[in-house]
């Protein structure tokens, strides 16, 4: 898996509890995914894994489109956000992040 580009674990039945990312934590679960391009986990509740954005910045640095819609965040985006370099894309609607309006970002280089 250490070559994976695109993960989807994204939960789409509305119908259905969303899922929640505990074992593998999220930092295990990208931690060897230094290729990953694309990471989608739309409606997956990953709102108990601590510096999520730091995990993120430090082991996906090919990252170029995160999804992380009704994910059951909260609170202000992180300061490492930055440390992304690659990042063109990111989705944050339908969380609790009062300092993006509207919630889906696209970078001028995408």
């Amino acid at each position: 898996m250490r070559s994976l580009i695109t993960l989807d674990l994204s939960s789409y039945f509305y119908k259905v509890l969303p899922l929640k990312l505990e074992k593998p934590n999220l930092k295990k679960l990208i931690q060897n995914l230094t290729f990953l391009k694309e990471l989608y986990l739309d409606r997956v509740n990953i709102s108990n894994q601590g510096d999520w954005w730091q995990d993120l910045s430090l082991s996906l640095p090919n990252l170029r489109n995160l999804s992380l819609r009704d994910c059951d965040l909260s609170g202000p985006i992180n300061p490492s956000l930055p440390q992304l370099q690659s990042l063109s894309v990111l989705r944050l609607d339908g969380n609790d992040i009062p300092s993006l309006r509207p919630l889906t970002w696209t970078s001028k280089y995408a």
